[in-house]
């Protein structure tokens, strides 16, 4: 009995660490893709993050969009309700294992699980550091 006990415990352990997820930085193939903009959310020193999508952007923003090319083109595109500012087109680059390089600005990717990107951007506000947070939901 022992020893079916010691084979099943084994066969558990295995079937578990298995089926571990990959937690491995994302490929410019796997992020290569449309993303619809979801919510923005704001963090000052050690406060609680705090959406603020109502307060920072105007209507005509809230239904724009990314897309990542494999061709490394990124385009921010004024979706939907326009702001009339058209679209901007740059170069994308994912940078070592979590920075992705839209533009000139340099993102955390804070998630990524092959539908919800989470981009977070950190600054110094007035002295104390701040973290901006855009989601995106891909499409």
């Amino acid at each position: 009995m022992g020893k079916y006990f010691l084979l099943l415990a084994s066969a558990l352990v295995l079937l578990v660490t298995s089926c571990k997820k990959d937690d491995s930085a994302p490929t410019v193939k796997e992020l290569a893709g449309t993303y619809q903009f979801s919510k923005m959310t704001y963090q000052e020193g050690s406060s609680s993050e705090k959406d603020v999508t109502n307060d920072y952007l105007n209507d005509c923003a809230k239904d724009d969009q990314i897309i990542l090319s494999v061709s490394r083109t990124y385009t921010a595109v004024d979706a939907g309700n326009s702001c009339g500012a058209g679209n901007i087109v740059s170069a994308w680059s994912l940078l070592g294992a979590n920075t992705l390089k839209l533009g000139s600005e340099l993102y955390t990717i804070r998630k990524y699980d092959g539908k919800n990107l989470e981009l977070s951007i950190t600054g110094n506000n007035r002295g104390v550091t701040s973290t901006l947070v855009r989601y995106y939901v891909r499409q």
